[in-house]
């Protein structure tokens, strides 16, 4: 309860009425990127663009195995997308990249907070980062 006695809004009002995804989509794309891999590997693919799985792998140094779970949350949330590519022997070639709603939850989210954080790093005590609400 808020400190007027008001109660806060009911969840489903805190979208709009044409809102692409429910709340529960939002909440399970925070709840992909509280792991730490999954987190680093969007925000790489934001940095660097859509890519093999191949390529990733080499990046991240990780087994195919591993790598293909967190893709395979990543894009069951909406965060990243697989694209097919016909190769010229006949297979299928996938590569990945950040959805826009990556982009935009990093950029006017993530990437935000950490600026504001950055911003105000003197509203910050000394004793572990607790947030001061005297300036």
């Amino acid at each position: 309860m808020s400190m007027s006695g008001e109660k806060p809004p009911e969840p489903e009002n805190v979208l709009p009425e044409n809102s692409v995804l429910t709340l529960e989509a939002y909440l399970e794309m925070l709840a992909v990127l509280s792991t730490r891999s999954q987190f680093e590997l969007v925000r790489y693919l934001i940095q660097h663009g859509e890519m093999s799985k191949s390529t990733l792998q080499t990046a991240f140094d990780t087994e195919a195995d591993a790598l293909e779970s967190h893709l395979q949350a990543l894009t069951d949330v909406g965060l990243v997308e697989t694209r097919a590519k016909n190769r010229t022997e006949g297979a299928l070639a996938y590569s990945y990249r950040a959805t826009m709603f990556a982009e935009v939850l990093f950029e006017e989210g993530i990437e935000e907070l950490l600026q504001r954080e950055t911003d105000s790093e003197d509203s910050y005590s000394s004793s572990g980062g607790v947030y001061s609400s005297d300036t």
